[in-house]
């Protein structure tokens, strides 16, 4: 499995800070790729498509630097709706 998590740090080009990756090792984003691995696919996918709505809501009013601090906060790359 660990080998999985490392294929998908690859796939969204999450990038390393020494020899550790910058997102997904204890944050909201490790969370969400347990659950990609945990989950059936379509637990998965509602999952998914609530947080993209609850984010998209929250950009529509906020400035572009205040979704960016909330998802760098969450340790959530921005390219994440396209990978998981």
């Amino acid at each position: 499995m660990y080998s999985a998590f490392l294929d998908l740090y690859r796939k969204l080009n999450i990038p390393l800070k020494g020899n550790h990756y910058s997102y997904g090792k204890s944050d909201l984003f490790a969370i969400i790729i347990a659950f990609r691995y945990l989950l059936s696919g379509k637990q998965v996918l509602a999952f998914k498509e609530d947080f993209q709505r609850i984010s998209i809501d929250f950009a529509k009013q906020s400035t572009e630097e205040k979704k960016y601090k909330l998802l760098s906060a969450m340790g959530i790359p921005e390219n994440w709706f396209n990978s998981i």
